[in-house]
């Protein structure tokens, strides 16, 4: 299954990588000058290959450090449509008081849901999910709710869309622990509790990708109270070649990973916005007429 046609494919290709370019080999084929057709990404593979040598050169080699950005305040987040911006940081700091709610609640009250939403609706949409986890009303559900309104609209603002796939979850595993890119175009990500989001400058993405578990190389994590917007390779399968030279981390995106939490007794609060695509759910409210709807809480 995962053959090329010139052999296997190269090792360093997780098992999640290895699907991809078999995918692409069984749906995209070329007609050469014969009218034979043969997968294309025959000779992807070669490239992989070559890559892996060090014969590749990946434009990320000489990445600048200038397509990171940092800013003080939630305007500074729009140096993200910069066309030469990969990723933006919003180093700040939320109430204490929030922090330590956060941190003291007992996991099982902490929500866990996703819906595609307008900004003007987040509330209404998301508070019979934190009625349903047992999240207490007050004052500092209140600020979280105000907090995660802010970040929509300011997500919203930099995207232009009328609706926003706002995705808060639970974690108390692993999740992404792989070294990746997202097939997304922007994403919004911050972390209410527990450890943040792991990620590497562009110029060590390709050895993030190739050596994975492996990776000895530079790597950072996002601050406590950090809200990031960082570009990913498109939130759609691309044409093949191309597709596959940007999920490999070749070109535009952030590489990062979810830290690892197994075995510690962590748990995560992650806020996640995306624009909306083939796996958002329906727009709220659900087309059931309900405000709260089991397709959303996944």
């Amino acid at each position: 299954f995962f053959l090329s046609p010139q052999g296997p494919l190269p090792s360093f290709l997780s098992v999640q990588q290895r699907f991809f370019v078999a995918r692409e080999n069984a749906r995209v084929c070329r007609n050469r000058a014969s009218g034979e057709r043969r997968p294309f990404l025959g000779r992807v593979s070669l490239q992989l290959q070559k890559q892996s040598a060090g014969t590749f050169a990946s434009d990320q080699e000489d990445a600048a450090p200038s397509c990171v950005k940092t800013c003080s305040n939630r305007e500074g987040l729009r140096a993200i449509t910069h066309p030469d911006v990969d990723l933006v940081i919003w180093q700040r700091q939320l109430p204490a008081a929030l922090t330590t709610w956060l941190t003291e609640l007992d996991p099982s009250k902490l929500p866990d849901f996703r819906v595609l939403v307008k900004p003007s609706d987040l509330r209404r949409a998301v508070e019979p999910h934190m009625d349903r986890c047992g999240m207490p009303r007050g004052e500092m559900r209140d600020l979280l709710l105000e907090d995660m309104l802010n970040l929509v609209k300011a997500y919203a603002g930099i995207t232009r869309d009328q609706l926003v796939d706002v995705k808060l979850s639970r974690i108390t595993h692993d999740a992404c622990s792989a070294f990746h890119c997202d097939f997304v175009d922007l994403r919004l990500v911050n972390t209410y509790r527990g450890p943040t989001t792991q990620w590497v400058q562009p110029q060590h993405s390709r050895q993030a990708l190739r050596q994975q578990t492996d990776y000895d190389g530079p790597l950072q994590s996002f601050g406590d109270s950090d809200v990031v917007v960082f570009r990913g390779v498109g939130p759609d399968s691309p044409p093949a070649w191309e597709g596959v030279k940007r999920f490999f981390g070749l070109s535009r995106g952030i590489v990062h990973r979810s830290p690892p939490i197994s075995g510690t007794g962590a748990t995560r609060l992650l806020l996640v916005l995306n624009q909306r695509s083939r796996i958002s759910p329906d727009p709220w409210p659900c087309v059931c007429g309900q405000s709260f709807c089991r397709e959303s809480a996944s």
